[in-house]
């Protein structure tokens, strides 16, 4: 799936809030967890085009989802976290600094699957059917 189109169905499964004032906590949440994972998939999926030794400024993409991915989750984890407790999450789930492993992606495809958006409907790798989250996405048998 293209990078456009993770990000444009992240949007329709969890939409920015309409009325940004009035809106719940849980609605801003699943959106930010929702971009979060997708550009964290779009990401990594454009990865191995880029080759060992890119031309400078050859994949202003990759910087674009990047940010996008980390401005995301930390939206969602400032969200999803006690006060006192959000520069611990922070640090532990930046990809930079503590999170080295996955842990940052690993947390989203959890909280995504408690907000009611089946990861795999983001990431093509995963089995729908190990969420308990109904898929929104038909896929190609």
């Amino acid at each position: 799936m293209r990078k456009i189109d993770l990000l444009n169905t992240a949007e329709r499964l969890a939409p920015l809030p309409e009325n940004r004032t009035d809106a719940t906590r849980e609605a801003w949440l699943r959106h930010y967890v929702a971009q979060a994972l997708a550009a964290h998939v779009a990401f990594h999926a454009a990865l191995p085009p880029v080759g060992a030794k890119p031309e400078p400024g050859s994949r202003p993409d990759l910087g674009y989802l990047i940010v996008l991915a980390v401005a995301a989750t930390a939206a969602a984890i400032g969200l999803d976290t006690e006060p006192d407790q959000v520069a611990k999450r922070l640090w532990y789930l930046n990809p930079g600094c503590g999170g080295l492993n996955g842990e940052d992606v690993e947390w989203l495809t959890e909280r995504a699957d408690q907000l009611g958006i089946n990861p795999a409907d983001l990431d093509h790798r995963l089995d729908p059917g190990v969420f308990r989250s109904p898929s929104q996405i038909a896929r190609d048998g």
